[in-house]
């Protein structure tokens, strides 16, 4: 028994000895450069003895602060670090600026930064000033979404948003989607004229065709009526000849023919008229967002609603 006790305590010993494996720093590099060059720099508190453009080697991996000083300009910013990767990094002291990636749940959202109209989902947006902004979410069928966003990096900063949907009547369904189809694409409306937007001004054009004809008829009609009516005039005082008959006759004839003329050319001035009006009508009250008529269904009653704005 006595024996065996020193080989324990030289197993003891040995095994005390042992070094543990120490875990590797993993560490990457950047090249900085600013505009305007020469920028003094304050990485995580350190302030570096070199001045932009510079490279820094050694850097852990992670997101670091740095700060970068050029004369009154003072701008703050995070700088991410992957290791084993060389990173260029640019600023513009003047104007600092970064990218932003907007990505949601569903897809194909509609987003505004501070108030316009940026695009679908998914996203990425270049030269994002630095400050905070407002990103605003809309999409038909989903409650509407606003993020305030913080832009402090010249890396890309990623914005995932989800959209709860909206459960409505039908009812409502039916106005709000209208909405928001027009709120969708009241961008993507200017400067593209629809077949709708054209027919009014057809119309229009019809009418005043129409018009334009009716006085042409009127005017020829009125001429040929008072021809006709001075050459039988002639006729009638010697109505015996059978010649002279024949003559009146016919001036008689002509006559009626010119007056029909111009009780059309009254009709058409009249129509045409009436479709001018028609046409102006539609285009005071169309408000372009839909149908300036649509049918509506009472209890026992079909009626037309006009649609429109004073």
């Amino acid at each position: 028994m006595n024996a065996c006790v020193p080989v324990v305590i030289l197993l003891l010993s040995a095994g005390s000895g042992r070094e543990l494996p120490q875990q590797v720093e993993e560490n990457g590099s950047l090249y900085i450069k600013t505009s305007p060059p020469g920028a003094q720099v304050i990485f995580d508190g350190d302030v570096l003895p070199k001045r932009t453009p510079m490279t820094i080697e050694g850097v852990p991996e992670g997101e670091h602060k740095v700060q970068f000083i050029l004369g009154e300009l003072k701008v703050n910013c995070r700088i991410g670090v992957v290791a084993d990767v060389f990173k260029d990094v640019f600023l513009d002291l003047k104007r600092p600026a970064g990218r932003l990636k907007v990505v949601t749940d569903p897809l194909e959202v509609n987003v505004f930064l501070d108030n316009k109209a940026v695009g679908k989902t998914p996203l990425i947006l270049n030269n994002v000033s630095f400050g905070r902004h407002m990103l605003k979410m809309r999409k038909q069928g989903f409650k509407n979404l606003e993020v305030e966003v913080i832009v402090d990096s010249p890396d890309q900063t990623r914005i995932g948003v989800h959209l709860d949907a909206v459960e409505r009547t039908m009812k409502e369904g039916l106005i709000k989607g209208h909405e928001a189809h027009v709120a969708d694409n009241a961008g993507s409306k200017k400067g593209r004229v629809s077949f709708m937007d054209v027919l009014p001004w057809i119309v229009l054009s019809a009418g005043g065709a129409m018009a334009a004809t009716g006085v042409g008829f009127e005017v020829y009609a009125a001429k040929a009526a008072d021809a006709a009516k001075r050459e039988r005039d002639k006729y009638k005082a010697s109505m015996s000849a059978p010649v002279i008959v024949e003559h009146y006759d016919n001036a008689e004839h002509n006559r009626k023919i010119a007056r029909t003329n111009e009780i059309t050319g009254s009709v058409l001035m009249g129509v045409g008229a009436a479709v001018i009006a028609g046409g102006v009508a539609w285009l005071i009250l169309g408000t372009g967002d839909g149908p300036p008529v649509e049918a509506c269904i009472g209890p026992g009653l079909g009626v037309l609603v006009l649609r429109g704005s004073f």
